[in-house]
């Protein structure tokens, strides 16, 4: 296949989820846009609360990425029976967990918002903000796993359409509510809540009419047996909790270190919910392309087609780090001219951003590449390597110094931040040398000869 005629194949996979991403994340950066006039207590609160849903929402954006690797094995080998069991024990697992995670905020949420809050009326914007969105977290479970699987079989433009119609109502039933406008009442930060859950059902609605019209063989009701359902949730745990548990790996050890975050004050806690969320919005200018390469390698394992393998990554990463470069030079930009999208905010709030402005033009030239690591050997079905690596950067590095440098000698928001570059720098190492030696090209072809067995 030519260098043009893959690309091109490639890119009709990221760009859909390229603009489906884009516009979920421009509702959090909206959102943050939104609340950012009512003050720095208001921002740091929705920073916060934004913080414990995340770490449940990431757990469950995990799960669906295993989902979306078995997928992708699954129509490559044209195995229908193994889509199936794929589809619903994923969804009765994503389900689960919200349901467990639901129970945790409704029961403790309050206290543990009060406890990590700077200030008590932080804590309790907070709380009034996360009990809202737990209303979101079925309805973002249904759309996400609806989505990977869409994502897995190629249909990657259905998830676009949906995300289009969600995204206008969420942000002007949160404009509305936040600031009381068009004769809806003003609900300051729990607004910006009300409006995610509204528009997160209706993406699920959407997403459920769409997969219905498509008529998708392995969506059929399953014969519920108690076999089946052992030996599916077998298959499925031990093939996506590897993926899975990386991914999970990953997101907790952020979300720690953001409420580690908390303890910086009003001000520096506000400055790195600001730069944190920018970063969750540029990796969209790499993620993509990374996800959609690595949903094609997982269609050539399953059909046992891997002789273009190492050449598709081989592009897929040249791609990537024109998109890291064109994100550096955006993150300039937007700090440059800060005072005009974020009026709002304190002087001392923007001084601390532009000092950040170095390292975050360095972030994702090292995170791009280290991302489309990741997701290849995932999809090659070497996610443990890449789980073990995540285990013990995230948690003997990242989430120890982070605590020692904020909660023990106290160091400037600067270093703070200089901590996560390092992380990534150290996960660059093994991962790239993994992809190197071949390994994980070797577990494609074992993968490839046990799907077709």
């Amino acid at each position: 296949m030519s260098t043009f005629a893959a690309n091109r194949q490639t890119l009709a996979l990221a760009w859909p989820i390229a603009l489906n991403g884009l516009l979920l994340q421009a509702v959090l950066l909206i959102d943050t846009v939104v609340v950012a006039p009512l003050g720095e207590h208001a921002l740091a609160a929705m920073g916060l609360a934004s913080t414990v849903s995340a770490l449940l929402l990431g757990v469950l954006f995990a799960l669906s990425n295993g989902t979306q690797i078995l997928m992708a094995q699954g129509h490559g080998a044209k195995n229908v029976t193994g889509m199936q069991a794929t589809f619903w024990t994923g969804l009765a697992t994503g389900l689960a967990v919200v349901l467990l995670g639901v129970v945790a905020i409704v029961g403790g949420g309050k206290s543990l918002m009060l406890a990590l809050a700077p200030e008590p009326d932080v804590g309790d914007l907070a709380f009034d903000y996360l009990q809202v969105l737990t209303v979101a977290l079925v309805g973002v479970t249904v759309s996400q796993h609806l989505t990977v699987t869409l994502y897995g079989i190629g249909k990657s433009r259905l998830t676009f359409y949906s995300t289009l119609i969600e995204t206008p109502v969420n942000i002007l039933l949160s404009v509305a509510l936040v600031h009381g406008m068009w004769g809806f009442p003003a609900l300051g930060v729990a607004g910006a809540a009300i409006g995610t859950a509204v528009a997160a059902v209706l993406r699920a609605c959407l997403l459920m009419l769409m997969v219905r019209r498509e008529r998708l063989a392995f969506v059929c009701w399953p014969l519920w047996t108690l076999r089946w359902i052992t030996s599916s949730l077998r298959r499925y745990l031990e093939q996506a909790l590897p993926v899975a548990g990386s991914l999970v790996c990953i997101i907790v050890a952020q979300n720690v270190c953001l409420l580690i975050y908390a303890r910086l004050g009003v001000v520096g806690f506000a400055a790195m919910t600001l730069v944190i969320t920018w970063s969750r919005f540029g990796s969209l200018f790499y993620t993509p392309w990374a996800q959609a390469a690595a949903i094609l390698v997982g269609q050539m394992l399953g059909r046992g087609d891997n002789g273009d393998v190492d050449d598709h990554v081989s592009r897929s990463w040249r791609v990537i780090f024109i998109g890291a470069v064109a994100l550096a030079i955006f993150y300039a930009l937007l700090v440059s001219t800060i005072d005009v999208f974020y009026p709002s905010l304190q002087s001392e709030t923007v001084s601390i951003i532009k000092s950040l402005l170095p390292l975050l033009m360095l972030m994702p030239l090292i995170r791009a590449s280290n991302t489309l690591c990741g997701q290849v050997l995932r999809a090659g079905g070497d996610g443990t390597f890449a789980f073990y690596v995540n285990l013990v950067s995230q948690w003997v590095f990242l989430v120890p110094v982070t605590a020692f440098v904020v909660l023990v000698i106290k160091l400037p928001v600067f270093l703070v931040f200089l901590v996560l570059l390092l992380d990534e720098a150290l996960k660059a190492i093994p991962l790239h040398w993994r992809m190197h030696s071949g390994h994980w090209r070797r577990q494609l072809v074992k993968t490839a000869a046990d799907s077709s067995g």
